[in-house]
């Protein structure tokens, strides 16, 4: 079965157009291609607007934040991090563990974060998980709460 796209005008199989419950067929009636170039013109037009959402969200939902973190380490460990670190292949927590973690650290995170939002959210005073001992991977006893800046001079040895 085929469908005219009333964007293109052309008439392509319904696999060519995104399901939709709602429409009569069950597809929406601009096909992929012509719905994936104006998700990326509107993009385009309104990246700032887009970019600071995204910062207030990242800042704001303390979940995202979690996970975030908790992705960024499995990222390090398992070694699909952007650069090498050396604790590719070591120990880390469970994601279940990891909240324990997190309950358990709660206090030093609100902290943290409360002198980053005191801030203004500088970037050098966003919380970071350190590992106190760098030759452990990242185990509850060996990670605490600390600012990307602390951390950093702690790695680099220099601010």
């Amino acid at each position: 079965m085929n469908k005219i796209c009333f964007k293109c005008g052309k008439e392509k199989p319904l696999t060519a157009f995104y399901e939709h419950p709602r429409m009569p067929d069950g597809h929406v009636n601009k096909c992929k291609e012509c719905n994936k170039l104006d998700v990326r013109q509107n993009y385009n037009i309104r990246k700032d607007q887009y970019h600071e959402y995204d910062k207030t969200r990242q800042r704001t939902s303390r979940k995202r934040m979690f996970n975030h973190r908790y992705s960024q380490i499995r990222q390090r460990v398992e070694g699909r991090a952007i650069r090498k670190y050396k604790i590719e292949g070591t120990k880390m927590l469970t994601y279940a563990d990891y909240c324990i973690w997190l309950k358990n650290n709660m206090d030093n995170f609100e902290q943290t974060y409360k002198q980053w939002e005191t801030s203004g959210f500088t970037r050098k005073l966003t919380p970071s998980i350190d590992r106190i001992d760098n030759a452990i991977g990242y185990v509850a006893n060996n990670m605490r709460w600390t600012t990307v800046q602390d951390n950093s001079i702690k790695y680099t040895g220099k601010l």
